[in-house]
């Protein structure tokens, strides 16, 4: 295993800049055009970039947190697992539908994630309605196996506005 995680990062990073579907995707500069706000999850982040496939509704995320995240010493804590699972089939929702809520939140474990390993966080819309979107989220280790999964239901959000549709 590479210490420092940094060639599995790469190699996973590589195989989503080969795929002629994804785009590269940015969120620093998404809302209102001002700058996204550091949060306790992007605070733990070392490495991080995102894809976007508008074909099939669905945001890539290459990851590699740090040690701050641990529950058991040289593992990545359940709670951390779910936020970043939630965190990322939010942004799918607002790169390609807009502002939304989550309003329900399934995680089922897997495998652990060790803190020193990159991973692949994969969300899609399954489905959707006026008012709603139900979400699906996986993250993959750098073996390429499901460790965390999950469901999710999402309220859209009024532009402008706080309030729910």
């Amino acid at each position: 295993m590479d210490v420092d995680g940094k060639g599995h990062f790469g190699k996973i990073l590589a195989s989503l800049e080969d795929q002629e579907s994804l785009a590269p995707y940015d969120f620093e500069t998404l809302i209102d055009g001002e700058r996204e706000k550091r949060n306790f999850i992007s605070n733990h982040i070392q490495m991080d970039r995102y894809f976007i496939d508008k074909h099939n509704d669905t945001l890539y995320r290459v990851v590699m947190v740090d040690q701050n995240c641990e529950g058991p010493v040289g593992y990545v804590h359940g709670g951390f697992s779910a936020s970043l699972l939630d965190q990322n089939m939010g942004r799918t929702v607002l790169a390609l539908r807009g502002m939304s809520a989550t309003v329900r939140l399934e995680v089922d474990y897997r495998r652990p994630l060790r803190t020193k390993d990159s991973f692949q966080i994969r969300s899609w819309i399954e489905e959707e309605t006026e008012r709603k979107i139900v979400m699906n989220g996986r993250i993959y280790n750098s073996a390429d196996q499901i460790c965390v999964e999950a469901l999710g239901v999402f309220v859209k959000v009024r532009t402008g506005s706080s309030s729910f549709r």
